[in-house]
Protein backbone atom coordinates (compact mmCIF):
# COMPACT_ATOMS: atom_id res chain seq x y z
CA UNK A 1 0.00 0.00 0.00
CA UNK A 2 1.45 3.14 -0.84
CA UNK A 3 2.37 5.37 1.75
CA UNK A 4 0.90 9.15 1.21
CA UNK A 5 -0.92 9.68 4.55
CA UNK A 6 0.30 11.56 7.82
CA UNK A 7 -1.36 12.39 10.96
CA UNK A 8 -1.34 15.93 12.32
CA UNK A 9 -2.87 18.18 14.83
CA UNK A 10 -4.42 22.18 15.50
CA UNK A 11 -3.17 24.43 18.14
CA UNK A 12 -4.70 27.41 19.91
CA UNK A 13 -2.87 30.08 17.73
CA UNK A 14 -2.87 32.32 20.87
CA UNK A 15 -1.81 29.86 23.71
CA UNK A 16 -0.85 26.78 21.69
CA UNK A 17 -3.09 24.25 23.24
CA UNK A 18 -3.68 21.08 21.24
CA UNK A 19 -7.48 21.01 20.22
CA UNK A 20 -7.82 19.07 17.83
CA UNK A 21 -6.81 15.72 15.40
CA UNK A 22 -6.66 14.42 12.46
CA UNK A 23 -5.09 12.34 9.79
CA UNK A 24 -4.95 13.20 5.42
CA UNK A 25 -3.70 13.31 2.71
CA UNK A 26 -2.37 16.74 0.73
CA UNK A 27 -3.58 19.72 1.79
CA UNK A 28 -6.25 18.57 4.77
CA UNK A 29 -4.42 19.90 7.38
CA UNK A 30 -4.47 23.64 6.19
CA UNK A 31 -8.31 23.50 5.43
CA UNK A 32 -9.98 25.18 8.31
CA UNK A 33 -13.54 24.71 7.32
CA UNK A 34 -14.75 22.14 4.84
CA UNK A 35 -15.92 18.54 6.32
CA UNK A 36 -14.88 20.33 9.92
CA UNK A 37 -17.54 19.35 12.55
CA UNK A 38 -19.68 22.14 13.85
CA UNK A 39 -17.14 21.80 17.61
CA UNK A 40 -14.23 22.62 15.12
CA UNK A 41 -15.65 25.39 13.49
CA UNK A 42 -17.15 27.02 16.49
CA UNK A 43 -13.66 27.02 17.76
CA UNK A 44 -11.80 28.15 15.21
CA UNK A 45 -14.54 31.05 14.69
CA UNK A 46 -13.88 32.14 18.40
CA UNK A 47 -10.11 32.16 18.19
CA UNK A 48 -8.83 32.04 14.88
CA UNK A 49 -7.25 30.01 12.37
CA UNK A 50 -4.93 27.43 14.05
CA UNK A 51 -1.21 26.56 13.78
CA UNK A 52 -0.60 23.03 12.49
CA UNK A 53 1.97 20.44 13.53
CA UNK A 54 2.65 16.96 11.77
CA UNK A 55 3.03 14.57 14.27
CA UNK A 56 3.96 11.42 11.55
CA UNK A 57 3.97 11.37 8.28
CA UNK A 58 4.67 8.91 5.19
CA UNK A 59 2.11 6.26 6.86
CA UNK A 60 -0.39 3.72 4.95
CA UNK A 61 -4.04 4.39 5.22
CA UNK A 62 -4.09 1.75 8.46
CA UNK A 63 -1.36 3.02 10.07
CA UNK A 64 -2.25 6.76 10.15
CA UNK A 65 -6.25 5.49 11.27
CA UNK A 66 -4.72 3.71 14.35
CA UNK A 67 -2.38 6.44 15.17
CA UNK A 68 -5.33 8.83 15.10
CA UNK A 69 -6.99 6.76 17.22
CA UNK A 70 -4.65 6.50 19.60
CA UNK A 71 -4.15 9.66 19.93
CA UNK A 72 -7.75 11.24 20.08
CA UNK A 73 -8.22 8.51 23.19
CA UNK A 74 -4.86 9.88 24.56
CA UNK A 75 -5.95 13.63 24.45
CA UNK A 76 -9.84 12.55 25.29
CA UNK A 77 -12.55 14.58 23.42
CA UNK A 78 -14.20 17.97 24.96
CA UNK A 79 -17.68 16.64 24.91
CA UNK A 80 -17.26 13.84 26.46
CA UNK A 81 -15.41 15.48 28.87
CA UNK A 82 -12.52 13.51 28.68
CA UNK A 83 -10.11 15.90 27.41
CA UNK A 84 -9.33 18.99 25.28
CA UNK A 85 -10.39 17.93 21.93
CA UNK A 86 -13.20 19.10 19.56
CA UNK A 87 -13.24 15.74 17.80
CA UNK A 88 -16.50 14.35 17.69
CA UNK A 89 -15.27 10.98 16.55
CA UNK A 90 -13.08 8.13 18.51
CA UNK A 91 -10.65 8.53 14.78
CA UNK A 92 -9.97 5.76 12.17
CA UNK A 93 -12.80 6.23 9.45
CA UNK A 94 -10.10 7.40 6.89
CA UNK A 95 -9.50 11.47 7.72
CA UNK A 96 -8.99 12.39 3.96
CA UNK A 97 -11.10 15.40 2.92
CA UNK A 98 -14.72 14.42 2.31
CA UNK A 99 -14.95 12.18 4.80
CA UNK A 100 -18.82 12.31 6.32
CA UNK A 101 -19.89 11.41 9.44
CA UNK A 102 -22.69 9.81 10.92
CA UNK A 103 -23.33 9.71 14.60
CA UNK A 104 -23.52 6.10 16.30
CA UNK A 105 -26.14 5.41 18.62
CA UNK A 106 -23.78 5.31 21.07
CA UNK A 107 -22.67 9.03 20.38
CA UNK A 108 -26.01 10.29 20.59
CA UNK A 109 -26.75 8.30 24.19
CA UNK A 110 -23.52 10.06 25.41
CA UNK A 111 -24.66 13.29 24.04
CA UNK A 112 -28.14 12.93 25.45
CA UNK A 113 -26.88 11.61 28.92
CA UNK A 114 -24.41 14.73 28.83
CA UNK A 115 -27.01 17.36 28.74
CA UNK A 116 -29.68 15.78 30.84
CA UNK A 117 -30.69 17.51 34.20
CA UNK A 118 -28.69 20.81 33.17
CA UNK A 119 -30.91 23.71 34.47
CA UNK A 120 -30.98 26.61 32.93
CA UNK A 121 -29.26 30.14 33.83
CA UNK A 122 -31.75 31.78 36.19
CA UNK A 123 -32.08 35.22 36.13
CA UNK A 124 -29.87 35.46 39.72
CA UNK A 125 -27.04 33.43 37.57
CA UNK A 126 -27.03 36.05 34.19
CA UNK A 127 -26.37 38.89 36.54
CA UNK A 128 -23.88 37.28 38.34
CA UNK A 129 -22.13 36.17 34.89
CA UNK A 130 -22.99 39.56 33.44
CA UNK A 131 -21.64 41.01 36.58
CA UNK A 132 -17.81 38.99 36.27
CA UNK A 133 -17.17 39.66 32.58
CA UNK A 134 -18.08 43.51 33.13
CA UNK A 135 -14.93 45.75 32.05
CA UNK A 136 -13.00 42.69 30.75
CA UNK A 137 -11.48 43.73 27.68
CA UNK A 138 -10.85 41.58 24.77
CA UNK A 139 -7.33 39.74 24.08
CA UNK A 140 -4.88 41.46 21.50
CA UNK A 141 -6.02 40.65 17.82
CA UNK A 142 -9.52 39.32 18.95
CA UNK A 143 -11.29 40.99 16.09
CA UNK A 144 -7.99 40.25 13.97
CA UNK A 145 -8.78 36.48 14.08
CA UNK A 146 -12.42 36.73 13.86
CA UNK A 147 -11.97 38.84 11.01
CA UNK A 148 -10.09 36.50 9.44
CA UNK A 149 -12.18 33.45 10.34
CA UNK A 150 -14.90 34.69 8.65
CA UNK A 151 -13.32 36.14 5.49
CA UNK A 152 -14.54 34.85 2.28
CA UNK A 153 -17.06 32.56 3.90
CA UNK A 154 -20.35 33.01 2.39
CA UNK A 155 -24.11 31.49 2.88
CA UNK A 156 -25.45 28.32 1.51
CA UNK A 157 -28.49 28.89 -0.94
CA UNK A 158 -30.03 26.77 1.52
CA UNK A 159 -29.06 29.02 4.28
CA UNK A 160 -30.69 31.58 2.65
CA UNK A 161 -33.66 30.48 1.83
CA UNK A 162 -34.89 29.91 5.47
CA UNK A 163 -34.13 33.13 6.38
CA UNK A 164 -36.39 33.77 3.33
CA UNK A 165 -38.97 31.79 4.58
CA UNK A 166 -38.63 32.92 8.35
CA UNK A 167 -39.02 36.52 7.61
CA UNK A 168 -41.71 35.82 4.80
CA UNK A 169 -45.11 37.93 6.17
CA UNK A 170 -43.08 39.97 8.68
CA UNK A 171 -44.95 43.25 9.31
CA UNK A 172 -43.05 46.56 10.22
CA UNK A 173 -45.45 49.10 12.16
CA UNK A 174 -43.94 52.56 11.16
CA UNK A 175 -44.57 55.87 13.32
CA UNK A 176 -45.32 58.46 11.05
CA UNK A 177 -43.63 60.77 13.35
CA UNK A 178 -40.30 58.87 13.39
CA UNK A 179 -38.48 57.72 10.00
CA UNK A 180 -37.70 54.16 12.06
CA UNK A 181 -39.53 51.54 13.21
CA UNK A 182 -42.00 51.53 16.22
CA UNK A 183 -39.72 48.34 17.11
CA UNK A 184 -36.68 50.00 17.37
CA UNK A 185 -37.48 52.56 19.84
CA UNK A 186 -37.30 50.86 22.81
CA UNK A 187 -33.74 50.02 21.67
CA UNK A 188 -32.09 53.37 21.75
CA UNK A 189 -30.00 54.30 24.70
CA UNK A 190 -29.10 57.34 25.64
CA UNK A 191 -25.63 58.39 26.11
CA UNK A 192 -23.57 61.16 28.45
CA UNK A 193 -20.17 62.56 26.70
CA UNK A 194 -17.75 63.75 28.73
CA UNK A 195 -14.67 65.60 29.17
CA UNK A 196 -11.76 63.84 30.42
CA UNK A 197 -12.17 65.10 34.13
CA UNK A 198 -15.28 63.68 34.48
CA UNK A 199 -17.28 66.75 33.60
CA UNK A 200 -21.04 66.58 31.98
CA UNK A 201 -21.16 67.70 28.42
CA UNK A 202 -23.85 66.69 26.16
CA UNK A 203 -26.78 64.06 26.34
CA UNK A 204 -27.33 61.96 22.73
CA UNK A 205 -30.28 60.24 22.11
CA UNK A 206 -28.54 56.99 20.90
CA UNK A 207 -24.96 55.96 19.89
CA UNK A 208 -25.69 56.61 16.51
CA UNK A 209 -26.39 60.01 17.22
CA UNK A 210 -23.38 60.57 19.20
CA UNK A 211 -21.22 58.80 16.61
CA UNK A 212 -22.21 60.85 13.92
CA UNK A 213 -22.15 64.10 15.48
CA UNK A 214 -18.89 63.35 16.84
CA UNK A 215 -16.95 61.47 13.76
CA UNK A 216 -16.45 58.97 16.31
CA UNK A 217 -17.22 54.95 15.47
CA UNK A 218 -20.22 53.69 17.31
CA UNK A 219 -17.99 50.81 18.13
CA UNK A 220 -15.65 53.07 20.53
CA UNK A 221 -18.39 54.55 22.08
CA UNK A 222 -19.78 51.52 22.98
CA UNK A 223 -16.62 50.10 24.05
CA UNK A 224 -15.99 53.16 26.49
CA UNK A 225 -20.08 52.66 27.72
CA UNK A 226 -19.06 48.83 28.99
CA UNK A 227 -16.12 49.96 30.22
CA UNK A 228 -14.10 47.65 27.94
CA UNK A 229 -12.04 51.24 27.16
CA UNK A 230 -11.61 54.28 29.17
CA UNK A 231 -12.42 56.76 26.62
CA UNK A 232 -12.85 57.41 22.50
CA UNK A 233 -12.36 60.58 20.45
CA UNK A 234 -10.88 62.63 23.55
CA UNK A 235 -13.78 61.83 25.69
CA UNK A 236 -15.53 59.89 28.06
CA UNK A 237 -19.03 57.94 27.53
CA UNK A 238 -21.29 56.65 29.81
CA UNK A 239 -25.06 55.55 29.43
CA UNK A 240 -27.87 57.54 30.33
CA UNK A 241 -31.49 56.34 30.70
CA UNK A 242 -33.49 57.33 27.69
CA UNK A 243 -35.68 58.78 30.61
CA UNK A 244 -33.24 61.49 31.54
CA UNK A 245 -32.70 62.22 27.64
CA UNK A 246 -36.83 62.97 27.35
CA UNK A 247 -36.75 65.04 30.50
CA UNK A 248 -33.71 67.00 29.39
CA UNK A 249 -35.47 67.80 25.43
CA UNK A 250 -38.07 68.70 27.47
CA UNK A 251 -36.34 71.03 29.95
CA UNK A 252 -33.99 72.92 26.87
CA UNK A 253 -37.10 73.46 24.71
Amino acid sequence: MRQKYYVYKHLNPTTGDVFYIGMGTGLRIDDFKNGRNKYYLSYVSKYGNPRTEIIKENLTEQAACDLEVSLIKKYGRKYLGEGCLVNISSGGESGVKGRKYKMTPEHKKSISQSTTGKKKHTNESKSKISKAHKGKSKPEGFGDNISKALKGRKHSPEWSENISKSKKGMKITWDLNNSSPRSNKHRWKAVKKLDMQGNFITLYESMKHASKDNGIHLNTISACCTGVKKHGGGFKWEYASNKSYKDETTKNS
